[in-house]
């Protein structure tokens, strides 16, 4: 009898990597390059972030749960909050405290900042839920409640959406169930099945979602659309040939896809302004995508990393 395997699974550099695909396709999503790319981008990371923290909790429980969210998420974010609201010269109390607490929900300072309110609402919904699914005997049904509970919790969040609680403009209802999702698929490691069990439901995974994108792009309504479409196979078998240096692309890109997104949504609707004398809108993005990732490594690696090491290694009691 062969060796069984997770059904699922994800390692530390397939999450990256994919965290690096994300990050990509917000940039290209967001100057019009790749119409579902920002959706598709934040999405993914959603996904992830369900996913990681699942299997984190379940491995090391909660001991150093809202350390953790408060190191690599909140406080990056709130030191560019200063930024953005020194940038934008808004010195209205309120709007303040609310872009500097995370709670931007009206996209004060940075239309795109409506997902650190969004995340960390998710990330009490999911401690809230997952502590309370501990007083659950069997990890099976504590696994399945939890999951319920959480898409339960995914339309209260598209009820306070449509009660105003988010800017509308936001995505906090499209997507509602993302996060969900993550935790259901890191649910999936429990399961261990055959490799060609497996192997099976990847190919399965692969042509539901490879359908549903090809669905979205059903009309080939002009020559570009038409030789794109050649180029498409094409491509892919480019990627997998030069499969080493792409991989060490993405991984690199997934490292940095938090800060790069912290600064990302700050340039992008000043990037005419900044960058107007170049008319040609190609090298204006080029440019923008260059200042956006150079940004994030000098506050990266320049300035956060370095403020990281003056912390206590526990910032909460609890």
């Amino acid at each position: 009898m062969g060796e069984r395997v997770p059904l699922f699974y994800l390692d530390r550099n397939s999450s990256t990597i994919l965290r690096g695909i994300a990050i990509l396709s917000v940039l290209l999503g967001h100057t019009g390059y790749y119409v579902l790319g920002g959706a598709g981008g934040v999405a993914l990371f959603l996904i992830l972030s369900g996913y990681g923290l699942n299997l984190s909790c379940e491995e090391k429980g909660f001991a150093l749960f809202w350390d953790k969210r408060l190191r690599k998420v909140f406080l990056p974010y709130f030191f560019v909050g200063l930024f953005a609201l020194a940038g934008r010269r808004i010195w209205e109390p309120r709007a303040i405290v609310c872009t500097l607490l995370g709670l931007d929900l009206g996209l004060i300072a940075d239309p795109t900042m409506w997902y650190i309110s969004y995340i960390l609402l998710w990330y009490l919904v999911y401690y809230v839920l997952a502590r309370l699914s501990l007083l659950i005997g069997k990890p099976w049904l504590r696994r399945l409640l939890l999951f319920l509970a959480l898409v339960g919790a995914s339309f209260g969040f598209r009820l306070l959406y449509a009660r105003g609680f988010w800017h509308p403009e936001s995505g906090a209802s499209l997507y509602s169930y993302a996060f969900p999702l993550g935790v259901a698929l890191s649910c999936l490691t429990e399961f261990k099945v055959k490799e060609s069990t497996r192997s099976l439901f990847q190919l399965s995974f692969l042509f539901v979602t490879a359908a549903y994108m090809l669905g979205s792009y059903s009309f080939v309504n002009s020559e570009l659309m038409a030789m794109m479409m050649g180029l498409f196979p094409l491509s892919i078998v480019l990627a997998v040939r030069i499969r080493g240096r792409l991989e060490a692309l993405l991984l690199w890109f997934g490292r940095y896809s938090y800060p790069i997104y912290l600064f990302e949504g700050l340039l992008l609707f000043q990037r005419s302004r900044l960058f107007a004398k170049m008319t040609y809108k190609p090298l204006i993005d080029l440019t923008y995508f260059a200042v956006t990732i150079a940004m994030a490594l000098i506050y990266w690696e320049g300035a956060y990393k370095k403020f990281e090491t003056l912390l206590p290694k526990k910032l909460l009691p609890f």
